[in-house]
């Protein structure tokens, strides 16, 4: 898969979460992740990834389900929605699923709308 740090870029994520972050850093995981450090002393980090596969629908379908907590966002991608317990946007978009996550103990108290701006950011990269 391709490395999902070349949808998003510092400046995007540090304007969106309103300090300055690190530089994104691939990560080798399943799907792999592009991971932006908000803050070391708490590790705080914010975490997207992105997937054009086939199976990106399904991927999405399933997490919707994995909480009763899940609320819808409207206005971004085909469907989306927020699980605030795990502080994590999930969008689709003409199939692909990009997925923005927060975690660390200084997770910004506007995480919900962060993570919609920086998905409004990623989607149009992620698709091309």
């Amino acid at each position: 898969m391709p490395d999902p740090c070349r949808v998003i870029g510092q400046s995007e994520v540090a304007g969106a979460v309103g300090t300055a972050v690190s530089t994104g850093k691939r990560l080798q995981t399943w799907p792999p992740l592009c991971r932006f450090v908000i803050d070391v002393a708490s590790d705080t980090f914010v975490y997207l990834s992105d997937d054009s596969r086939p199976a990106a629908v399904d991927d999405f379908e399933r997490n919707e389900h994995t909480t009763n907590a899940t609320r819808p966002v409207t206005g971004l991608g085909d469907r989306a929605y927020w699980l605030p317990q795990s502080t994590t946007l999930h969008v689709l978009s003409s199939g692909t699923h990009v997925v923005i996550m927060f975690r660390g103990g200084k997770v910004p108290p506007d995480a919900e709308s962060a993570a919609v701006r920086l998905a409004r950011t990623a989607l149009p990269r992620a698709r091309s």
